[in-house]
């Protein structure tokens, strides 16, 4: 993974994908580096959820 790699605006990843927050969400640092978390969309009971993991 690129070290330059930063999370996008997260109101515009929900509406892209049509997904909600997670229970667990939390936005975190704005770059994402490798072992660190970072923001993925899952599928989650039928739903798209933003979620971090590492």
């Amino acid at each position: 993974m690129c070290n330059r790699a930063q999370r996008g605006d997260i109101q515009n990843e929900l509406t892209l994908f049509g997904a909600k927050k997670g229970a667990r969400f939390n936005e975190g640092p704005l770059q994402i580096h490798p072992a660190q978390p970072g923001t993925v969309i899952r599928l989650q009971d039928g739903e798209r959820v933003l979620e971090q993991m590492t």
